[in-house]
Order: structure tokens, then C-alpha cells, then sequence
């Protein structure tokens, strides 16, 4: 795995390189290295599909450059490093294997993937029997982002996000990454996601009856001839990506993202799919 992720990484990185050279430049952190995924691959796997690698690793509440706080794979910051980084063998092993071993260490970005037997992604993946972390009773899943390049601002508050996300290249180096880890299924989180999978996507979309702003897509990844759900939500995230108000039923969006009611969801979602013979 290693040969065929450092030509991966590389390709990454001097895609990286040439951003820095356009009007995107202003959002790149020079010197961080992109992320192909987060967790170790192992049989039945399902990869997860957000958007792009936080900030947080790189940078004080108050925007300040980390001056000590960068472990693999974020180099230090200048873009000079990081031209010398495609030559260092050594440091793309290290970095693979960062990526493979990230849930297997103690710091990890929890408050996003959720603590193992927790809320938030990880409690709905526990609930459609997966886990990121080590389990002798679930499945592993592994995370991957659309755009793995970290950004100094959020892509949504970002303006001239759309032409990197339609590149032709950022759709190619994700495949090759999704070839890579040979997942058994693939969740897109979010309806943006959703839209961007749509040629793999049917065009119904579902409904948990309880939880009705719980929609989500089923479909199948063709190139890899895999299933694909994609949720309208984000399990992730404060609200799950549909802001404070409230369902049709009168349930408020928080009270989706409680423990219990994340891993419902995740446990209907995953039942609807496989009886429909999709996973």
C-alpha cells in the first residue's frame, strides 16, 4: 500500500504547489500536507466522505501559526519545505503511516468524529455496525475529505471554492484514493457531497419516519461497483448540517444529535439500505 499511496501523496502535494500559484493561494497552509485519509483499511470497510482536513491542527483560536504544535503528516510552515517533502522518502513513509495509524493514537480530532462509543459520526456509524476506532464487533471505517488539502477558513465560508471541487483532477485523485482503500460501501456526509455523487445516486430520496429532516440517497459507485448512501445531514456537526429549527413533527435538529438517537439513525439508514439490497 505504501508504493502506491507516496505516488498519490506526491501527485497531492504538487497539486498543492500549483495552488499556490493561483487565487486560492491566500487559503493554502503553507507547509501542511494533504491528507488522503484518516484510519487503517481492513475487509469491509466503509469510507466516510467529508469535505477537506481542519485548520485546528495548525493554528492558535486567534488565527497564530502553531509554532510547536505540528506532528505528522504538518511539516513546518513555509512553502520550501514542502517542495523538499517530495523528495524526503522517509517523511512520505511517515506520513502514510500517520494516516493509517490516526485512530490508533490517543489525539485525535474527537470533537468531530465523535468519541469511540460515542456521538456524532461515530455514533451512527456504530449504529450501521462500524466503528473508526478498534473493534473486535465492528467494521472498520476509514475517512477521506473531497478536497484533502487543509484550508485556513472552513469551505463554506470560502468563496471561490466550486472550480477546485469540480476539477478534474480532485475528482481523479479521490478516486484513486477510494481505489486504494477498496471500501465495501462509501457514506457521503452532506447534501453537497450528494450533488457532487449524483450520477451514482438514485433519485429518490428517503426519509427516517421518526426523524423526517433525516433524508439521505442510496446508489451504487460504479467504478468500483460498490454502494453508496448518501446522507442530507451531517452526523458531524452541531445541528447535523440542518441548522436550530425544527422537523415537521416538531422535533428540534438538536435533539437529532443525541447519542441515542445518532446511532438510531444510523441503525435505520443502514437497515433500509441493505434490505433494498444495496449493501
Amino acid at each position: 500500500m505504501h508504493s502506491e499511496a507516496k505516488e498519490i501523496l506526491k501527485e497531492t502535494v504538487q497539486y498543492q504547489l500549483d495552488l499556490s500559484a493561483s487565487s486560492f493561494r491566500d487559503e493554502l497552509i503553507d507547509g501542511a500536507v494533504p491528507i488522503l485519509w484518516y484510519g487503517r483499511p481492513e475487509k469491509r470497510n466503509v469510507v466516510t466522505i467529508g469535505t477537506n482536513p481542519t485548520s485546528k491542527k495548525f493554528y492558535t483560536t486567534d488565527q497564530r501559526v502553531l509554532a510547536n504544535g505540528m506532528d505528522y503528516p504538518f511539516r513546518e510552515v513555509s512553502r520550501e519545505k514542502l517542495s523538499s517533502f517530495l523528495q524526503d522518502e522517509q517523511a512520505l513513509h511517515d506520513t502514510i503511516d500517520y494516516f493509517l495509524n490516526y485512530f490508533e493514537e490517543p489525539v485525535t480530532s474527537r470533537e468531530w468524529f465523535g468519541k469511540p462509543y460515542g456521538a456524532k459520526l461515530e455514533g451512527f456509524l456504530n449504529g450501521m455496525d462500524y466503528s473508526f476506532y478498534s473493534s473486535p464487533l465492528k467494521c472498520r471505517a476509514v475517512h477521506v475529505d473531497y478536497f484533502p488539502i487543509p484550508t485556513r477558513h472552513q469551505m463554506s465560508q470560502i468563496r471561490n471554492k466550486e472550480p477546485i471541487f469540480s476539477d478534474k483532477g480532485t475528482k481523479k485523485r479521490l478516486h484513486e484514493i477510494l481505489s486504494l482503500l477498496e471500501p465495501s460501501s462509501i457514506l457521503l456526509l452532506g447534501k453537497k457531497h450528494c450533488e457532487r455523487f449524483s450520477t451514482f445516486l438514485d433519485h429518490d430520496i428517503h426519509e427516517v419516519p421518526s426523524y423526517p429532516s433525516a433524508r439521505f440517497q442510496r446508489g451504487v459507485y460504479q467504478p468500483l461497483g460498490i454502494p453508496v448512501v448518501g446522507l442530507h445531514f451531517k452526523p458531524s456537526e452541531m445541528f447535523l448540517g440542518l441548522g436550530g429549527g425544527k422537523d415537521r413533527h416538531g422535533l428540534s435538529h438538536g435533539s437529532y444529535g443525541r447519542r441515542d438517537v445518532i446511532r438510531f439513525l444510523g441503525e435505520t439508514i443502514g437497515r433500509t439500505v441493505r434490505k433494498s439490497g444495496n449493501a
